[in-house]
Formats: C-alpha cells, sequence, structure tokens
C-alpha cells in the first residue's frame, strides 16, 4: 500500500523516525497494535520509537519505511572519496 504523503505536505525534513511512525499510524487511522503488527514490530518496540526513546537500527528503519510506503535510497559514499571531493573543492575545480 503506497501512500503520498508528500503531497499533503504532512512530513518535514525535521521530524524524528518516531514522530514520522506516529504521524502514519494516526493518518492511517490504526491503533498501536494493528500498526506494530502490520510494519512487523511488537507494540512495545512501536511505543518506543513514538516516544523517541529508541531507534531502530538502518536497515530496520529503512524495511518499515517501505512498508509505509516511503521510497527509501541510500547512497554509500566511502571516504576516500570524501576526501577526494573535498581536496578539489579546496583546491577551486
Amino acid at each position: 500500500m503506497r501512500h503520498n504523503y508528500k503531497e499533503k505536505n504532512e512530513f518535514d525534513d525535521t521530524m524524528t523516525f518516531g514522530e514520522v511512525v506516529k504521524k502514519v499510524r494516526r493518518i492511517m487511522g490504526m491503533n498501536q497494535t494493528d500498526f506494530a503488527d502490520w510494519i512487523g514490530v511488537h507494540i512495545v518496540t512501536l511505543s518506543t520509537y513514538e516516544t523517541g526513546k529508541k531507534t531502530p537500527s538502518l536497515e530496520h528503519c529503512i524495511e518499515m519505511l517501505n512498508r509505509m510506503g516511503f521510497e527509501i535510497r541510500i547512497v554509500r559514499v566511502n571516504k576516500e572519496a570524501i576526501h577526494e571531493y573535498k581536496e578539489c573543492d579546496e583546491q577551486g575545480f
């Protein structure tokens, strides 16, 4: 199930993972028990995410956000590429 949250301006870049989870759950009109089952976590775990007491690993976070309908793309950059970029930037290339 995909939802177009962005068009509704429901989310912004300053929101924590827990705030996003809670907002998605409320938009969908689901209680914590049903939502926890839907995204594949225990209800206690969901509660700790929503309150900000706990944050999932990046992999688990992406998996849950995908289940909620978000399309997540991760770009991996190695340290050498970052160093090379900084050197070029400092030299004005």
